[in-house]
């Protein structure tokens, strides 16, 4: 799950306040049989003909930007996004 991130340097100054995204390396898509990155760049099509290939590039680049466009509904629209917002300190690391 793509989540937001919020860091807090404790010096009240300018950009003190950090937020930013989590966003999962990849994930593991039963429904496509493969692993898909969240990162469009990183996206690669595979088959046995240039067709297939294109097909299953063209997938799993719908389902990434489902995926985004999923995440830009919940942080535009709801609270969802902000109210799982994670605490993380100076190097992204999650604060328990």
């Amino acid at each position: 799950m793509i989540q937001l991130t919020h860091y807090d340097d404790g010096k009240g100054k300018y950009q003190s306040h950090e937020v930013s995204l989590k966003v999962p390396y990849g994930i593991n898509n039963q429904e496509l049989h493969s692993y898909i990155e969240y990162d469009f760049s990183e996206i690669t099509g595979y088959g046995k003909t240039k067709e297939e290939a294109l097909n299953d590039f063209m997938n799993k680049f719908n389902y990434i930007l489902y995926e985004w466009q999923a995440f830009a509904n919940m942080l535009n629209e709801t609270n969802v996004v902000t109210d799982n917002m994670l605490e993380v300190d100076c190097v992204g690391h999650e604060v328990k």
